[in-house]
C-alpha cells in the first residue's frame, strides 16, 4: 500500500502561520479543527483518514477523547494516541493507566 496523501489537523489560530504554509507547500492536506470541537466537527475534519497519529502535548492528553471517538466513527484503521508512546509506572499518566486496567 502506497501512502496517497498526508493531512494535518491544525487549530484555527495556527492556520496562517508560516510553518503551516510550508506544510501546504510540501503537499499536506491542511484541515482545520481543535481538540475542543465536538465529535461531529472532528468527524468532518477526519473524513477520509486511514491513520491518525496524535501529537498533542502532555497537558492536552485528556482532551483527545473526542478525537478518538471521531476517528472510530469515520473508520480510521489505526489511532496512535500521544500518551502511549513511552511506558511508565502506574500512577504517572491517568489515560495510560485507564487503558492498561481495561486490557
Amino acid at each position: 500500500m502506497l501512502l496517497q496523501r498526508l493531512a494535518a489537523l491544525i487549530r484555527p489560530a495556527s492556520a496562517e502561520k508560516p510553518d503551516i504554509a510550508q506544510l501546504r507547500a510540501s503537499g499536506f492536506d491542511i484541515r482545520i479543527g481543535d481538540l475542543n470541537d465536538s465529535v461531529d466537527q472532528l468527524i468532518e475534519a477526519l473524513n477520509g483518514a486511514d491513520i491518525v497519529i496524535s501529537t498533542i502535548d502532555a497537558f492536552a492528553i485528556p482532551q483527545q477523547k473526542n478525537l478518538i471517538h471521531a476517528a472510530k466513527k469515520v473508520g480510521v484503521s489505526r489511532f496512535v494516541p500521544c500518551d502511549f508512546g513511552t511506558p511508565g509506572s502506574k500512577g504517572v499518566r491517568d489515560l495510560y493507566d485507564s487503558v492498561r486496567s481495561s486490557v
